[in-house]
């Protein structure tokens, strides 16, 4: 009779945690930095980045396999202002390789920080909390409902920014399944009525599809005709 009763009290248990999160309809600040700090790097995981703004637009493919990421960048843009990029990074053993495949320019540099780019703006959601702290009562945080996006049910939050001149929004929409930001906007302008979107940023995950030839190492001898500067202790290497 014992048994039937906590394993009836364990099921209700579980409908009710199970009801809470399905009907929750407010999140706190400090909720949503624990759902991000929640998710941990995985061992294997392939990452499309898609900036859009009325200038340009960037693309990046992540591919993540053993402590090995290898990133190709592309960025396309009708501004004299901006320019073009075609280049790949590579980071492995704290060593990082810049490739800039426009400019035919290497540069090998030693870095201590693998930087998780598994959770994209991740560093700029908490820059924005360390700037403005976790009090909710200021106006600057604001939790802005549920949406889904390509398919996937998500919190939308917002950071709000005010100067004499301008006032500046950024929205962050977090996958309530998986813990992830999947998309970025960012608007600014004179007053509310009048803000324009400036940028917006995607993000696609698969997990374990990511293999050895996608995070092929650096080899010197794939780049011919490529100038090679290598900072090692603050000096710098010339090949």
């Amino acid at each position: 009779m014992t048994k039937i009763r906590v394993f009836s009290l364990f099921f209700w248990v579980i409908i009710l945690v199970f009801f809470y999160f399905a009907i929750k309809n407010y999140y706190t600040l400090d909720e949503v930095c624990n759902m991000l700090n929640s998710v941990k790097l995985p061992s294997n995981v392939y990452l499309k980045e898609c900036e859009y703004s009325d200038e340009y637009t960037y693309y990046t493919d992540i591919y993540i396999k053993d402590n090995i990421r290898k990133s190709y960048f592309k960025r396309e843009t009708s501004s004299l202002d901006i320019d073009n990029i075609d280049a790949i990074c590579i980071y492995e053993n704290q060593k990082t390789t810049d490739i800039n495949n426009i400019h035919k320019i290497i540069t090998i540099s030693n870095t201590e920080n693998s930087y998780d780019l598994y959770i994209p703006n991740k560093y700029s959601f908490f820059n924005s909390v360390e700037r403005h702290g976790l009090d909710e009562n200021l106006g600057i945080y604001k939790y802005c409902g549920k949406k889904d996006i390509e398919g996937k049910k998500c919190i939308k939050i917002s950071f709000t920014d005010k100067n004499e001149n301008d006032i500046y929004i950024d929205y962050y929409y977090i996958d309530i399944e998986s813990n992830l930001i999947i998309k970025f906007e960012s608007y600014s302008g004179k007053n509310i009525k009048e803000l324009k979107l400036i940028k917006t940023i995607t993000w696609e995950y698969q997990f374990n599809v990511v293999k050895d030839s996608d995070v092929k190492k650096f080899d010197i001898n794939d780049y011919q005709g490529y100038e090679i500067y290598e900072f090692q202790n603050e000096n710098l290497n010339l090949y």
